[in-house]
């Protein structure tokens, strides 16, 4: 059943011609590292990534790994030079430029662009800006030391709950925008939080380092220091991990992917202006929480220079926190997005200028057209320009197309579009452009999705499985929607031909 679910996947691919390639490896149970090989195509109408199989891999090395890949596309028969695309993480093995997997596969297809996993890239940005400021990284350790404390102790637990259903949530060790969970426990049950850590340290039968512990939180709840980070990043945090969630889905491309991450620097750079507002918030989110930062009762610093002269360090307070600590998580947060946007400006560079045929000079399209044939001549014609200008004639007078915003063209509607008009004979060389753009990955979340399903198949009761079946089992559950529509009686006479005896034994009397 696997080999029939592979066969229906392999000639979807072949009749797609173009696809895109995303990788992902793990760890299972019995510590192989499976590498998952998803497919992403174009095909009849829809966009698919379709997970093929587990690889077990030994060695980490982008020439490794690219020679499994090769390896199988040969066994499967599944051309290399028609793949346009490749998404993987930013780990140097794979995103290497000189020895990492996508410049070997590059080596063999020069036209296989390298796309950085979007959701990966806004995992780095977060990560990046917490570890820039001491501040920021000792908040989110706090909101750990409390998940810690009332977890190990289903006495502490209880005593949390029963302070109007308080809760404290695990940081997510994989996605940091998952984090939301934690800071939005912590906004809204502040209160009870707090009143469950004061009836700990007040309770005279707990040992003493419980209450040690329990006073030492509670005091750092209590500074405004932690109220303002968590009302900030709760801020961030939401629209973050909205973001990331809204960029795990398939059909989209990469110019709107590019679109949403330009939209959380706008919206983190209008952040910058909104520091009163997060402090007055701070301010009232508990009658608990201090009206003044830690260092306001501290003395002024003279500094005695060379000159003679004097100087007083005025920073302290309000001033000190919004200066070294809020700038500093909102200048580096900007700056990683633009940083990690920028990885995809030369393939929106290239395909961009399709998202936006309506508003476009006809010199300006014809340029960009030009741009696009020089790059994929083994793709496209030299008539793509006047097919395409033609096209845009055509596409003016209709509104089906264009995005939710409807200021940019949606590219997997597009080509819907040309196949319910069948217009594809047309304008076959503008189809073919659509295709391409659309064949580039953007995230590789399917791969890690793929994990979930390992972790279910191969676990602790199961943990010798060979690697044929796991792979197959896993097939099968994935790609279920292609199993359902399989021809089981034609099925069921292949594996009875495959399988039956071939000699006939007589039974001498």
């Amino acid at each position: 059943m696997s080999e029939a679910v592979k066969k229906q996947i392999i000639s979807e691919i072949k009749r797609a011609k173009y696809w895109g390639l995303v990788v992902d490896s793990t760890l299972d149970i019995s510590h192989i590292d499976q590498l998952s090989v998803i497919f992403r195509y174009y095909y009849n109408g829809h966009l698919y990534e379709r997970f093929f199989c587990f690889l077990p891999i030994t060695s980490h090395t982008g020439e490794s790994l690219s020679t499994k890949i090769l390896q199988l596309l040969e066994d499967v028969e599944i051309n290399i030079s028609n793949c346009r695309a490749q998404t993987y993480d930013n780990a140097s093995n794979m995103s290497g430029k000189y020895s990492g997997l996508q410049a070997r596969i590059k080596e063999v297809c020069d036209l296989a662009v390298y796309v950085p996993c979007v959701g990966h890239s806004l995992n780095l940005v977060g990560d990046n800006s917490v570890s820039e400021c001491i501040d920021a990284v000792n908040f989110f350790g706090i909101l750990q030391r409390l998940y810690s404390f009332f977890v190990a102790s289903t006495h502490r637990w209880n005593i949390l709950v029963k302070n109007k259903g308080a809760k404290v949530t695990n940081l997510s060790a994989t996605r940091w925008s998952c984090r939301v969970d934690a800071v939005n426990d912590a906004v809204k049950d502040y209160n009870g939080i707090h009143n469950a850590l004061l009836e700990l340290e007040n309770d005279d039968n707990q040992k003493a380092d419980t209450r040690h512990e329990a006073a030492s939180l509670r005091k750092n709840m209590t500074k405004l220091e932690f109220a303002c980070m968590a009302v900030f990043w709760h801020r961030v945090l939401h629209k973050f991990h909205r973001t990331s969630k809204y960029l795990q889905k398939v059909e989209l491309d990469l110019n709107t992917a590019n679109n949403m991450l330009q939209s959380l620097v706008t919206y983190v750079q209008e952040l910058r202006e909104d520091f009163a507002i997060i402090e007055c918030k701070a301010k009232e989110l508990s009658p608990f929480v201090t009206q003044a930062y830690s260092d306001s009762g501290k003395r002024k610093i003279t500094q005695r220079l060379a000159d003679s002269q004097t100087q007083t360090q005025n920073l302290e307070g309000t001033d000190k926190f919004r200066i070294c600590t809020y700038y500093v998580i909102i200048y580096k947060l900007i700056a990683e997005l633009k940083k990690r946007s920028s990885a995809y400006e030369s393939f929106i560079k290239l395909f961009g200028f399709l998202a936006d045929l309506k508003s476009m000079q006809k010199s300006d399209l014809q340029k960009s057209a030009g741009n696009l044939v020089e790059v994929y001549k083994k793709d496209l014609e030299n008539t793509f320009v006047l097919e395409l200008e033609q096209f845009v004639t055509l596409l003016k007078e209709q509104s089906l197309c264009e995005d939710s915003t409807g200021d940019s063209l949606c590219s997997l509607k597009v080509l819907n579009w040309m196949v319910d008009k069948n217009i594809i004979d047309i304008f076959p060389n503008v189809f073919i452009a659509y295709r391409l753009f659309v064949t580039a990955p953007i995230a590789n979340c399917e791969s890690e999705r793929s994990f979930y399903v390992l972790k279910r198949i191969k676990n602790m009761y199961r943990s010798t499985m060979g690697q044929e079946r796991l792979s197959s089992l896993a097939t099968l559950s994935i790609e279920s929607e292609i199993m359902r529509t399989l021809d089981f009686d034609s099925l069921i006479n292949d594996f009875a031909t495959t399988k039956g005896r071939k000699r006939s034994f007589v039974n001498k009397k």
